[in-house]
């Protein structure tokens, strides 16, 4: 096994990788557009050193190095300004280089992201499937041989399209357009990945992640930037700006109705089920979320009765927890039967397995 595919080496061989081509992309982006090289290696330098500070820093407060792109890319931005105004140098021209590199880093860390089983993405239908390697590594062990939406590939490829658009930005138009460019685009992707995400342990707010906060205001902050003159400024990050806050609205709106089965499908709540699906003491066993879960077999045909204690199951969201269910269990088909009126549903899933 390569240690670029080991779960053990995995994210620390495609870390190096990606320090790699954060270099290439920012230097190449660089030296199109006649910026000083030297002036490049101490901003290289510089971001090194503070990604290696942010690292040990998340280690000392967190017991191990927990990375975080955007902590990172606020963090080196920052220290990459503040460098450059030191050196009376004009800040956009590098920060763009500069900004495009932290794309590069990032897309093969997220390939790293991949082969290792972090930052993965909900159960599906069809999927990535992570097995007992990663479980010892700290893969979570209820979505061990789950397929999961690789949106760590999804937002590799992304990223590799916004760079592409990037470049020819940093070299035609006006210093500034291609970070305003790549922080708006990122904002955007990042926004609607994270609605895939499968991870659990991410903190959130307001039924909102950390990263998609994040790319709103940032997103928002380059809105804000243009309008001072600080980047050009540019009808497509008022679109984006607009975009995003547009869609935390009606997400909010969605998730408030009674029927909703955001919370019940959550990362967090995914886990739970996962766990109760596993458990071996018989009778009826109940979430955090007040969702009664029990099981049985018939014959080659699992049943699984689901209840809530508070307010009923609605139809939706016992369809909703059916397919989740089907694809923990590992099967292609569930039928739910059941009435709103009892609130008590029987998911019936049926013997044939997921293709592999």
């Amino acid at each position: 096994m390569s240690r670029f595919s080991d779960p053990a080496t995995a994210f620390r061989a495609w870390g190096c990788a990606a320090l790699g081509a954060a270099l290439a992309v920012g230097f190449a982006t660089a030296a199109l557009t006649g910026l000083e090289l030297r002036t490049m290696a101490a901003i290289a330098a510089a971001a090194v050193a503070t990604f290696v500070l942010l690292a040990a820093g998340s280690a000392v407060t967190g017991g191990s190095v927990r990375l975080v792109y955007y902590h990172h890319e606020l963090g080196i931005l920052a220290v990459t300004w503040a460098l450059l105004l030191l050196a009376r140098r004009p800040p956009l021209p590098y920060l763009d280089a500069t900004v495009l590199g932290l794309g590069g880093f990032l897309v093969l860390g997220r390939m790293g992201c991949l082969m290792a089983g972090c930052c993965h993405g909900r159960p599906a239908a069809r999927g990535v499937r992570y097995g007992p390697a990663h479980v010892a590594q700290g893969f979570p062990p209820h979505l061990a041989g789950v397929p999961l939406l690789p949106v760590q590939a999804l937002e590799a490829a992304g990223v590799t399209a916004i760079i592409a658009a990037g470049v020819p930005l940093a070299v035609r138009q006006e210093p500034g357009t291609a970070l305003a460019w790549y922080v708006t685009a990122y904002g955007v992707l990042r926004f609607c990945l994270e609605l895939l995400r499968g991870d659990a342990e991410r903190p959130s707010w307001l039924g909102f992640s950390q990263a998609q906060w994040c790319s709103v205001l940032l997103v928002a902050g380059i809105v804000a930037a243009g309008w001072a003159g600080l980047v050009p400024a540019a009808p497509w990050s008022l679109a984006a700006g607009g975009g995003l806050v547009g869609a935390m609205l009606l997400l909010a709106a969605a998730r408030s109705s009674p029927g909703s089965a955001h919370r019940l499908c959550s990362a967090r709540h995914t886990a739970e089920v996962a766990g109760l699906l596993a458990t071996t003491a018989p009778g009826m066993h109940m979430s955090t979320l007040g969702l009664r879960i029990s099981t049985g077999a018939e014959g080659d045909v699992e049943h699984v009765t689901l209840s809530a204690a508070g307010p009923p199951l609605t139809p939706g969201q016992a369809r909703r927890l059916a397919r989740l269910i089907s694809v923990l269990r590992g099967v292609r088909t569930a039928t739910v039967v059941g009435g709103a009126r009892a609130g008590i549903y029987h998911v019936l899933l049926a013997p044939r397995p997921f293709d592999s």
